[in-house]
């Protein structure tokens, strides 16, 4: 579902070189203004969720951000976890316009952000969690989505490889699994082959 194309303001492809840059989505942002590449793929409000992405820097200005973003329907309402090469995170809970998230940048202390990062975020019992490389960083009760597109955030002239974008979504509690039963009367009588 990620569109590709080649013009005066940005560059999306999937690159044949160099190597260790096959299958994987590149993104040059040439006129440094803020993007986001995104895919419909409806979260219900309802339902625990993961999503997670590897996110790598190649070149370009190192202090604009770039990240994952869920639940976008417009620049008023989504959620955006973004880096800095030079090592800071956010997280922005834009909620009818207004940030529910963090009020600043906060420099991340646990290693760098230059080389290949993972981004999670994760929706777990009506919670928001945000973690860089496995370690936790920000944690919301703020966690309904506004609108249903998923997807990479970018900023300022830089290069960025975005690989292993996965999501993963729980089962509400309204789902229509039937429990096996203990009770012996079941209704059985009789057994068989079929498709």
């Amino acid at each position: 579902g990620w569109s590709f194309y080649d013009d005066e303001k940005e560059k999306s492809y999937i690159p044949s070189s160099p190597e260790n840059a096959k299958n994987k989505l590149y993104i040059k942002n040439l006129d440094g203004k803020g993007r986001i590449k995104s895919i419909n793929l409806p979260i219900e409000n309802e339902m625990d969720f993961q999503a997670r992405m590897l996110a790598d820097w190649w070149n370009g200005v190192d202090n604009s951000f770039f990240g994952l973003i869920v639940g976008w329907k417009d620049w008023d309402n989504y959620t955006e976890f973004s880096i800095t090469p030079n090592g800071y995170y956010k997280v922005e809970i834009y909620k009818k316009g207004v940030n529910l998230g963090m009020e600043k940048y906060e420099k991340y202390t646990k290693g760098s952000l230059k080389s290949a990062t993972v981004l999670n975020i994760l929706r777990m019992d009506n919670n928001l969690y945000f973690s860089i490389d496995g370690n936790a960083v920000y944690g919301s009760e703020v966690s309904s989505l506004e609108g249903s597109k998923i997807g990479v955030y970018h900023s300022g002239k830089q290069s960025i490889v975005f690989d292993n974008f996965n999501v993963s979504k729980s089962a509400s509690e309204s789902s229509p699994y039937i429990a096996e039963s203990d009770d012996e009367d079941s209704g059985w009588n009789g057994n068989g082959s079929g498709i």
